[in-house]
């Protein structure tokens, strides 16, 4: 998505844990609001707090373990702030991919 002239990915963990959790629900917002899924994945370790550190480089440290601490309270928000389909029912019914928010302006999940 871009953001202030800038492109930035939003779609993996790593992003969801670094980015404000403004900035990454906008993101998500502007790409439903356009019309188009917002694919979001995650690894295990990005929900894992106590998963070992087997002697990490600077980069793995940074990536892996950076903020892990904020992903389920981000993940818990995503799911009230907007509707999600598994991929495997995307395959069965591409239109799913293309709900847009309920409103203009803010993605909420609709009843």
């Amino acid at each position: 998505v871009k953001i202030l002239g800038v492109k930035l990915p939003v779609a993996g963990g790593f992003y969801l844990r670094s980015l404000p959790y403004e900035i990454f629900r906008s993101a998500v917002g502007r790409i439903n609001r356009e019309g188009l899924p917002a694919v979001i994945y995650i690894h295990p370790w990005d929900l894992d707090e106590s998963q070992p550190y087997p002697n990490p480089t600077l980069r793995e440290r940074f990536t892996h373990y950076y903020n892990l601490k904020t992903t389920e309270r981000k993940v818990a928000n995503l799911l009230q702030d907007f509707k999600f389909v598994r991929l495997i029912d995307i395959v069965a019914r591409p239109e799913l991919a293309y709900v847009r928010s309920t409103n203009g302006n803010s993605p909420k999940r609709p009843d």
